[in-house]
């Protein structure tokens, strides 16, 4: 198959909601299948990127609230440390107290 017969497929899985673009900082353009809403972890180490499925409505219902604002798409990354790269976990509790802080 040739890279312009790939590319076309790609943009037409994308045109009919079946792709989405994955945009992350400082990372190659990746696609995926598009999912129910979902929230991307970002390890700032590794660089491994792992989906976490959340309800995501609250927060874009809250947005509307309070700025009017009405959103027609969202795409969120959180940037952090991954679970293997932490250490096992150690100093949890710690870092979720900052992290509520924010």
């Amino acid at each position: 198959m040739s890279k312009a017969t790939l590319y076309r497929n790609i943009n037409d899985l994308l045109a009919f909601y079946i792709l989405e673009e994955v945009k992350l900082p400082q990372q190659k353009q990746k696609y995926e299948i598009k999912k129910v809403p979902h929230i991307h972890l970002l390890c700032s180490h590794c660089g491994n990127v792992e989906d976490i499925f959340v309800e995501t409505k609250p927060l874009l219902e809250t947005i509307f609230f309070q700025s009017g604002f009405e959103i027609s798409s969202s795409f969120i990354v959180m940037n952090g440390i991954c679970k293997r790269c932490s250490g096992k976990n150690k100093y949890k509790s710690n870092r979720l107290h900052r992290l509520i802080f924010l």
